[in-house]
């Protein structure tokens, strides 16, 4: 599994993680746990697909 280096994991609930969201440090955009853009692209559990992402593309070159 290759996570992004820039995205964070906001826990919300204390007891519950339904309210819980991840934030993408470069574009600040706010995604839920469950969102396809953080499963198969962010936190891909194959590959490094982050690597792909526009984002992230644009900072690091």
């Amino acid at each position: 599994m290759a996570r992004c280096y820039y995205l964070e994991y906001k826990s919300n609930g204390y007891l519950s993680s339904s309210n819980d969201k991840y934030i993408c440090k470069l574009c600040m955009q706010e995604f839920s746990v469950d969102s396809a853009q953080v499963k198969y692209t962010c936190n891909s559990d194959c590959g490094e697909k982050y690597k792909e992402c526009i984002v992230y593309k644009y900072h690091n070159s």
